[in-house]
């Protein structure tokens, strides 16, 4: 069963948000205690050791540690592991000139993650565990959460707090939701675009395109505001989070249809055309590079995911550089690209060439 991350909203008392909110300051505080003791080793020694036997013995030494769940201590120990090895490839790459993984803000609110252990999930109620070592004695609270409609829980295996710092709210992030029975054997490719948003084709020969056009028009007419407003300014912060809904919405508009198309149609695999490496491999001029970087292909690919995983039909990736699956031939051939044109001839196996 594929595994997929449920958003939810958390509902508690003013008293029960500021103890989670004080447990992910700790977490900040142990992610950039760790970070200081091994830039300091590094200035002794010139080396840095990232074994989780060196990084359990900086922990000991760190007061905040005591602040929230012990396996939790253990995650953020995992994130500033992976934080240098990130940094280490990309070192070694010459991507980057610091010396080391940078810290977070004071005022950042780190991420409370708990799997397996730690968490207890009944109906809309959700217990977390803080350990046994926090100073004002909280060992555990309790909060209510609200979620999307028509999901039921199987089994939840992860579990994570965080906050979103537009809202100003404290979410919850559940991984595993039971996934519906699979509708169908069918296939379906799907293209993705900017001004075609989406491009599938059924076996059945069925054929639907998504017009991306509104969401440019959106994008667009926000740029123009956001340009006469000065940077980062907190008018500019609000423009671009108005803008960021609107695109998100449209989005979600476009792939709910889709999915609840192929569920109509019974279709149980999704071929999405491979878009690794698109942004490097083209140049179309400065101004259609930057709208193409700055179009929202992985956000529209984890929505199909999600709610494709929901719906029971799984996507599928198929990396191919190149080409696009076609599924209105029986044997799911490949269609080669004709030029610049946007157009692909289709060849099905001992017949004729048949443009798409």
């Amino acid at each position: 069963m594929p595994l997929v991350t449920l958003r939810a909203q958390v509902h508690a008392d003013p008293e029960t948000l500021a103890v989670l909110k004080d447990a992910m300051f700790c977490a900040t505080k142990v992610y950039n205690g760790l970070l200081w003791h091994l830039r300091k080793e590094y200035e002794e020694t010139g080396k840095v050791d990232i074994s989780r036997k060196n990084l359990n013995r900086i922990l000991k030494e760190l007061p905040r540690a005591k602040g929230y769940y012990s396996m939790s201590v253990q995650l953020t120990r995992e994130e500033v592991r992976e934080a240098y090895k990130s940094f280490f490839a990309l070192k070694k790459k010459g991507l980057t000139q610091h010396e080391a993984p940078g810290f977070r803000r004071k005022d950042y609110l780190s991420p409370l993650k708990y799997v397996q252990s730690g968490f207890k999930v009944e109906g809309d109620k959700v217990t977390v565990s803080l350990g046994t070592g926090r100073e004002d004695g909280v060992r555990e609270v309790s909060f209510r959460i609200s979620h999307r409609p028509g999901v039921e829980y199987e089994r939840v295996r992860e579990l994570s707090i965080t906050y979103d710092k537009v809202s100003g709210r404290i979410e919850a992030r559940l991984v595993e939701v039971k996934a519906n029975p699979c509708p169908g054997r069918l296939r379906v490719a799907l293209d993705l675009g900017e001004t075609i948003l989406m491009a599938a084709a059924f076996e059945d020969g069925t054929v639907l395109l998504y017009s991306g056009r509104f969401i440019k028009s959106v994008r667009r007419y926000w740029q123009k505001v956001r340009a006469s407003l000065k940077p980062n300014s907190r008018r500019w912060r609000e423009v671009a989070h108005r803008e960021k809904l609107q695109v998100e919405h449209l989005l979600h508009v476009a792939t709910s249809h889709f999915i609840e198309e192929c569920v109509r149609r019974g279709v149980g695999e999704i071929a999405i055309g491979a878009i690794t490496g698109i942004r490097e491999s083209i140049d179309y001029g400065d101004r259609l590079n930057q709208r193409l970087h700055a179009w929202p292909y992985r956000k529209l690919i984890n929505m199909l995911k999600y709610k494709g995983a929901l719906a029971g039909s799984w996507p599928g990736t198929m990396w191919t550089r190149g080409t696009r699956l076609c599924a209105v031939t029986p044997a799911g051939v490949y269609c080669l690209p004709t030029g610049n044109t946007g157009g692909f001839t289709c060849v099905p196996v001992g017949g004729r060439r048949r443009r798409m």
